[in-house]
Formats: C-alpha cells, structure tokens, sequence
C-alpha cells in the first residue's frame, strides 16, 4: 500500500503538508517520507522521484538493459495492441526502455506482486550491469530534460559522495524482505513487529 500514499496524499490531501511546497518538496513525497520514516524508525535525508518515462530514458541512455524473463507476459495492459499481441518470452533478453518498462509493469493476466516480482528483477539487472559513476553520469542528463520527469532533493554536492559510497558496497551481499501474502504478512495491516522477525532471520 505504500505506492499509493503519494497519489492519495497529493491529490485529497495536500493539507496534511501545507509547508511541502515553500520547503521545495511536494504533500506526496512527504507523505512518502514520512510513511517510510514511521514505518521503519529511519530518518529519510533526501529523495529522488523519476516518473516513467526519465526511466525508460535512462535505460536507454545506457543502451538497453538484459534482462531474464521468467514467466511469459504480455506488452501493456491489453492482451491485444491495435490487434497485435505481443509477449515477453521466457529467456535472457535485452531490452529498451520501452519495453523494460512494460516487463516491468505490465497487469494483464498476473497479480500485482507478480508485477512487484518484475520490478525486482529489472533493478537488480540494472544494478548488476551498470558501475555508479555511468548511471550518474546518465541519470543528471535525463534529469536535465525536465523537472516533469526527475525531481529530488539531493544536494549536488554530495552526489560524488554517493557515488564513491556506492562503489565500497557495491561487493557486500545484499538482502530483500518480501512485505507479501506468502510471507505470512496482511499489505492492509501490517503487523510490524513480525515483519521485523522476518527480517532477522534472512
């Protein structure tokens, strides 16, 4: 339920945050910000938003993404484009933008944690196949095209200092906690205390 909130707080209840705008943020980023901060104890310093398109723009920028498709999906949200059905087939395939994005969100005869699924497996291949410095290098010319498509609140100045940080862990092993139904947790009421027990355990 947590990608809701930004919509939802944005759009019935920009009240909540009256000072998000005069502060250079937006009512649903806070939202957001707070949500996270409530949820895990952490404090949220800064965020970076990048809409659709900057990602489809930014997997292009640096020449496409492979990606290893698992299950056969279909493109879009129809089974059928313009009479047209077309499918990721299972296999190591390399991808545009473009179509990494539909992977990534496509609903059509799957579930939303399946599409979740997808989007783990688009990340981390990006993850993999691209050093820090190159998607930095990539990622300011994306957000150069518009504040419509990257907005964050990161200074400039430290962006180095995450880029080094970065490349030291980029060899530690790291682990993921599905927050899902198969994993004994409720999206609609989680009980924290468990999640945190599952956590532990990975």
């Amino acid at each position: 339920m947590l990608n809701s909130i930004y919509t939802e707080v944005a759009l019935k209840s920009p009240g909540m945050y009256p000072n998000a705008l005069t502060a250079g943020g937006e009512p649903g980023i806070e939202g957001m910000r707070a949500a996270a901060r409530g949820i895990t104890g952490l404090t949220i310093q800064d965020y970076v938003l990048i809409d659709m398109q900057g990602f489809s723009d930014l997997i292009d920028a640096l020449g496409g993404v492979d990606v290893t498709v698992t299950d056969r999906v279909t493109l879009g949200g129809d089974e059928a484009l313009n009479g047209v059905v077309e499918w990721f087939e299972p296999g190591k395939q390399h991808r545009d933008g473009y179509h990494a994005t539909w992977y990534a969100r496509s609903r059509h005869g799957t579930g939303d944690y399946d599409r979740m699924a997808r989007q783990r497996i688009l990340q981390e291949a990006l993850l993999r196949q691209f050093n820090p410095a190159n998607v930095l290098t990539k990622f300011q010319g994306v957000a150069k095209a518009g504040e419509e498509v990257v907005k964050s609140d990161v200074p400039q100045g430290m962006l180095d200092y995450f880029t080094n940080l970065e490349g030291k862990t980029r060899e530690l092993p790291v682990g993921s906690v599905e927050l899902v139904p198969n994993n004994g947790v409720d999206p609609q009421d989680p009980d924290y205390d468990s999640i945190s027990l599952i956590a532990t355990t990975l």
